[in-house]
């Protein structure tokens, strides 16, 4: 018998990614206090649950999705993704980085800069 994943709308993903891809740092940090926390413990349950209701405070806070619901897919989808990048090394942070970071717009000042020293 296979055991298959469920499968999870788009957006969730993308959000995800998005997350990830942006404040990986922050996740990161979350990721390590909780496998401290395996350690020091011995329960990975408790490890697990603090690094979901960390993530979901992450998304509550970062993204405008009201619906319980849906933020808890998308915490989800965070840790799945974050074990991909730092257990199995599935997916790298410089293949997400390169479609989801976040570019800001450069303002007008650089770009008259970069024509007055050219």
């Amino acid at each position: 018998m296979v055991l298959l994943g469920r499968i999870k709308p788009k957006f969730i993903k993308n959000v995800a990614r998005y997350l990830v891809a942006n404040y990986f740092d922050l996740l990161k940090d979350i990721w390590d206090k909780a496998e401290e926390i395996k350690q020091l413990t011995g329960n990975a349950e408790l490890a697990g649950e603090f690094r979901f209701n960390s993530y979901k405070r992450v998304v509550d806070r970062l993204t405008n999705i009201r619906s319980k619901k849906v933020r808890n897919k998308v915490a989800g989808a965070i840790i799945r993704l974050m074990h991909q990048i730092l257990i199995l090394e599935r997916v790298t942070l410089e293949e997400l980085r390169a479609k989801y970071y976040l570019r800001l717009p450069e303002t007008t000042e650089t770009s008259e800069s970069k024509e007055i020293s050219a």
